[in-house]
């Protein structure tokens, strides 16, 4: 298989599909009362776990990555530089790792999801966007379905 291009193995509509998948996953962390069919396409919220790039998946992926035994190359782990010299931040030539899995069955997908949870609010970053959102909420931000969400959201100008 051509790995260089893996694009054109893939579905047209794969992005979407993936971050259609992953935004019912976490939903499920973020609010385990209230479906995402309760609230509009256009909710903050929604359009916050339909962006794969917030969610720092990768990241979670390359640190598992990372806990792999290296295969012997004779390389020494050494910075690299561009060709003019400057430091390529981030960047470290040094052997491959073994492969192997990342997770396997749900237990494990389940933790990858919770770790994944938990990069996103590093510093607060998620939580305190949920709070802003939820505490600014307007009625547009609910679809025609009933949640426990809205049901709080109707509650606060009748008290």
């Amino acid at each position: 298989m051509d790995s260089t291009r893996v694009d054109r193995y893939l579905p047209e509509d794969f992005e979407r599909r993936l971050a259609r998948a992953w935004a019912a996953t976490v939903w499920r962390h973020l609010f385990p009362t209230s479906s995402l069919s309760g609230f509009s396409a256009s909710d903050p919220i929604r359009l916050l776990v339909h962006n794969l790039d917030f969610w720092m998946v990768t990241d979670v992926i390359q640190r598992e990555l990372g806990t792999f035994s290296e295969v012997d190359k004779g390389v020494v782990a050494h910075p690299v530089y561009y060709t003019d010299g400057t430091l390529f931040e981030g960047t470290v030539r040094a052997n491959p790792r073994m492969g192997g899995y990342v997770w396997c069955g749900e237990e494990e997908a389940a933790d990858a999801v919770e770790r994944t949870v938990e990069a996103a609010d590093r510093h607060g970053r998620l939580r305190d966007t949920l709070d802003a959102v939820r505490s600014n909420r307007v009625e547009e931000d609910f679809s025609e379905r009933w949640t426990h969400a809205r049901e709080d959201f109707e509650r606060k100008p009748y008290r």
